[in-house]
């Protein structure tokens, strides 16, 4: 009995210890003043025993618990595991009052516990399943655009290479078969995989834009610009108009860029409807008709017609615009027209054409054969005869440069085909087609090479008078027989006498001279004096040297013989230049109810003139081109040179030739062909702007033409 009463007390005693040291643990912060109230319990506990009242010291809760448990949380009656009731777990702590025992020991023990430390397991995964899904997400939505990037570089090749866009699919699916990494990526679902022909429509569109965009902005920036422009019949007998535009970008660079190729659908097609179709070209593109200072066109009456052409009512919008006829075509007139009223030279281009159609006819696969033996035979050239075009003078001097190449040997096989050849053996082997033939290989390489001079995107106006006075130098030495070729033909011509007769033979064949040589060669003269007089004049009416224009006045700003001049001619050089061109655009110009206003000061224009001659000497700034000295001036002299350099501007913005459009309008025939007929004009011009303006598929990025393709509407898969 007394053993048992000892072991009692020993386990009174010990619980008695172990709660007074958890009570030691809470009591610093916690007790408070006999009789009162616990602001967080809300009462006191009190133990009555007998007469005696005793004060039991309160639990409360801290604050300062919730920085070392983080998952902790105080609610009005108890506290609460914000873990373990996320993970619904069934606990003291996620009961509906919470945990009122506010003990350290009891937040010891939960934070050991089974639930709570299972909660925490969950957790850590479910942050890990989040960040991985971030993650994913992210590389799945880099994989997307790689993939639509990809699906634009490949409708931006097609555009490029005349592919038409019905061939997209087939393109697309070639590709991922060719395990194209990029394309796997490409779409999500089997909705939205971006394969069909509307998808790569869109894509072009979005490509497209994105490049007019770009040149819009840049037009916008500019102060003035110039409007190149010619007309055309597509494929399907429809009416277009290709506009060009040519423009300085910040650094002073001039560049020409393709606007738009519009549809005339009036069939009147007069001044009137022309105009108002740039017009509403110009304006649905954001641009003002104010800031053309230059308008080129190919010279017809309706483009330059005095009271009601197009260039007359762009003047009318803008006064100190300048009308300029194209280079190339007023030197296309001039050449052409030279042989119109000499019968021989009009017979010999038959002849030359006659040639070409019996070499490229349905029976020309065995006659051309049969003419490359001969040639190997005869170690001459392996040449083709090629088509003869009266005004393209870069194919009638290949034509004829071709026939002096070959001319042997095509004798050699018309001798065998003398019957089937409707008389071409004695037209080649006529005196006067082999004294012609030798004169125009003088002359017509020069005009040739004159023709791609005019033609240049950014043609050298200085270089303009140089090369026309070399061309007319080499024309006049023709009409002596002091050219190259002629002197070669005296070479190879050789005359005999047998008996009365005179016999003359080149390279082994007789020519026929008809009844007397003397008499033809007397008509000879008479033609090539015709023809180098009148090709000469013609130059000089379509290309007057001596008068001088607003538009030809821009030459002295090449500064070409400046160092070649003595001190006072240095001074007066380009004095009369400057003079018509300030004269011009330093004053006020109106046109009917349009004024505008003045864009040089004059007085300073001169001075800067002036200042600029001397710049140019002192720093030896190069002179060969007219384009790179300008902008050496405008790089490092802006400050001084301000209204010279408006005029600069004026000077390599002026649109000399159209060559452009027409090289517009062989854009558009490659792409709106027999079996494009019905393309519409919107993708038409998409095409157009991708393949004249796009550049290198190496070098365009798609990133801008991704994010209006993007902006157009939500895209499945693609934030």
């Amino acid at each position: 009995m007394n053993r048992k009463r000892t072991l009692f007390e020993f386990s009174f005693t010990a619980n008695r210890h172990h709660l007074d040291r958890d009570e030691r643990e809470v009591t610093d912060e916690s007790e408070t003043e006999a009789g009162e109230p616990n602001s967080e319990t809300g009462a006191d506990d009190v133990e009555t025993s007998g007469s005696a009242v005793k004060k039991r010291k309160t639990k409360v809760f801290h604050q300062k618990w919730t920085g070392q448990w983080q998952w902790l949380r105080k609610e009005e009656k108890g506290m609460k595991c914000s873990v373990c009731e996320k993970h619904h777990k069934s606990n003291p702590f996620t009961s509906a009052d919470g945990c009122v025992n506010f003990r350290t020991s009891t937040l010891t023990r939960h934070a050991g516990s089974m639930d709570h430390t299972d909660s925490l397991r969950a957790e850590a995964l479910q942050k890990d399943f989040n960040q991985a899904a971030a993650t994913a997400k992210m590389q799945s939505v880099a994989h997307a655009k790689e993939g639509v990037e990809a699906a634009m570089k490949t409708v931006f090749w097609m555009a490029k290479e005349d592919i038409p866009i019905k061939k997209y699919t087939s393109m697309m699916e070639l590709l991922k078969h060719q395990e194209c990494g990029k394309l796997e990526k490409l779409g999500s679902g089997r909705n939205a995989t971006y394969m069909s022909r509307s998808a790569g429509e869109d894509f072009q569109a979005c490509v497209a834009e994105a490049i007019r965009t770009d040149i819009i902005e840049k037009i916008k920036l500019a102060d003035m610009f110039s409007i190149l422009t010619d007309e055309s019949t597509d494929i399907s007998i429809t009416k277009q108009m290709v506009l060009y535009i040519r423009v300085i970008d910040s650094a002073f660079i001039p560049h020409t860029h393709f606007l738009q190729n519009v549809t005339i659908d009036n069939p009147k097609s007069d001044a009137n409807v022309l105009f108002e179709a740039m017009e509403k070209c110009l304006t649905d593109h954001g641009l003002d008709l104010k800031k053309v200072k230059g308008f080129g066109s190919d010279g017809a009456s309706v483009m330059v017609g005095k009271h009601n052409g197009v260039a007359t009512k762009v003047k009318g919008k803008s006064p100190h615009c300048v009308n300029i006829h194209c280079m190339a075509h007023r030197f296309n007139l001039a050449t052409s027209q030279a042989s119109k009223h000499i019968p021989y030279l009009q017979e010999f281009e038959k002849t030359l054409s006659d040639l070409y159609y019996y070499f490229g006819g349905s029976k020309s696969g065995n006659r051309k054969c049969e003419l490359e033996d001969i040639q190997k035979i005869l170690n001459d050239p392996k040449v083709k005869v090629k088509e003869c075009h009266e005004i393209r003078w870069i194919a009638f001097s290949e034509a004829v440069f071709a026939i002096y190449r070959c001319w042997p040997s095509l004798v050699t096989y018309f001798k065998r085909h003398d019957k089937s050849s409707k008389g071409l053996r004695s037209k080649l082997l006529d005196y006067r087609f082999v004294v012609v033939l030798y004169l125009l290989m003088d002359i017509l390489p020069s005009v040739a090479q004159m023709s791609m001079v005019l033609q240049k995107q950014d043609i050298d106006v200085a270089a303009v008078k140089p090369a026309f006075e070399g061309l007319k130098d080499k024309i006049k030495l023709a009409r002596r027989r002091k050219s190259h070729y002629q002197e070669e033909l005296r070479e190879k011509l050789k005359t005999k006498k047998a008996g009365d007769v005179t016999e003359v033979e080149m390279k082994g064949h007789q020519l026929d001279f008809g009844k007397k040589l003397r008499t033809t060669n007397k008509d000879l003269e008479e033609i090539r004096h015709t023809f180098c007089d009148t090709l000469g004049k013609n130059i000089d009416e379509r290309f007057p040297l001596e008068s001088v224009t607003v538009s030809s006045a821009f030459h002295v700003f090449g500064m070409r013989s400046l160092s070649f001049l003595s001190k006072e001619a240095q001074n007066k050089y380009g004095e009369k230049e400057i003079k018509i061109l300030v004269d011009h655009y330093g004053a006020e110009m109106s046109k009917g109810d349009v004024t505008s206003p003045a864009m040089v000061d004059p007085v300073k224009c001169v001075e800067e003139w002036h200042l600029a001659k001397g710049i140019v000497l002192d720093q030896m700034y190069p002179r060969d081109s007219t384009r790179l000295l300008l902008k050496l001036l405008f790089q490092f002299h802006e400050d001084v040179l301000p209204n010279l350099l408006v005029l600069a501007n004026l000077c390599l913005i002026m649109p000399y030739q159209t060559a452009d459009c027409e090289r517009g309008f062989s854009c558009q025939n490659g792409i709106k062909t027999a079996r494009r007929n019905r393309m519409c004009e919107e993708h038409l011009n998409t095409l157009m702007t991708i393949k004249c303006e796009g550049g290198k598929l190496e070098e365009y990025d798609m990133s801008k033409a991704l994010l209006i393709w993007k902006g157009k509407k939500q895209r499945r898969g693609i934030p």
